[in-house]
């Protein structure tokens, strides 16, 4: 249940306050069985402004996550900065949809982010991430998988350059974070 000050918890029959849920989430998981997911491509800390509207309103959107085939775990694959957020105001469980492969967990998150700014960095983290999970002959053959499941909204040829990117030196990576 949700205390006085907008802090989500569950009750000792596992009931949370549907007030602070988004309308859509499969079910509400407690955050010690949340974790950084490895494909997540975001590692932002979370604005005052994000804890803030947490706090008072409660969680918009579910994080998308995928389940752990050998821990009683989630991985988070959108969502880590409200998940941070909210832990940082005392939440002890948060809405989730899950996915049960990496590839639709990611596919989703793709949607989810069309109205977000992901940087070059961030895009490039994702193809690559997606790539790691598909499995084709060549390495052109991954990055024409890759774009086919963006629904034609990527070209092979724009994939390959958001995987070339990670290829730069390392000390460039901080520049295509700023985009």
């Amino acid at each position: 249940m949700a205390t006085e000050d907008g802090v989500m918890t569950i009750d000792s029959e596992g009931a949370v306050d549907e007030g602070l849920l988004p309308d859509a989430y499969d079910k509400v998981v407690p955050v010690e069985k949340l974790v950084h997911g490895e494909h997540n491509p975001r590692r932002v800390q979370p604005t005052e402004r994000l804890r803030q509207a947490i706090q008072r309103h409660g969680d918009d959107q579910a994080l998308i996550v995928r389940p752990d085939p050998e821990a009683d775990l989630y991985h988070i694959t959108d969502g880590w900065q409200r998940y941070q957020a909210a832990t940082d105001c005392g939440w002890t469980a948060l809405p989730v949809q899950v996915y049960e492969t990496a590839v639709a967990a990611l596919e989703a998150t793709e949607v989810a982010s069309l109205g977000r700014s992901w940087s070059t960095y961030d895009w490039a983290q994702y193809y690559e991430s997606l790539a790691s999970e598909l499995e084709a002959g060549s390495r052109q053959q991954l990055i024409e998988r890759v774009a086919a499941l963006t629904d034609g909204a990527r070209t092979a040829a724009t994939i390959r350059k958001y995987l070339d990117a990670l290829s730069l030196p390392g000390e460039i990576h901080p520049l295509l974070r700023e985009d």
